[in-house]
């Protein structure tokens, strides 16, 4: 049994290093905290932020789910980067 419990602890350790290893690290420096598309906080709710460069503009949304209404309007959504970077 306590083989058993030995090994899931090894388990669920492994696993909770690997997501936070796949999570992407946002620029100190970007200018947003929060998504241009949705509005969320960036990193918040356990979603995974996802960069989309546009332009030569990095942009950072609060998930890939995003992404399809980010290339809807991305050239706005590049201006609100821009615009917040001049700040």
């Amino acid at each position: 049994m306590k083989r058993i419990l030995t090994a899931l602890s090894v388990l669920i350790l492994g696993a909770s290093a690997s997501i936070a290893a796949d999570k992407p690290e946002i620029p100190k420096d970007y200018p947003l905290t929060h998504c241009p598309v949705s509005k969320e906080a960036l990193g918040s709710g356990g979603m995974v932020p996802y960069k989309v460069t546009h332009d030569g503009t990095d942009v950072w949304l609060c998930c890939k789910m995003c992404l399809k209404k980010f290339n809807q309007a991305a050239d706005e959504h590049v201006k609100t980067v821009r615009e917040a970077a001049k700040k």
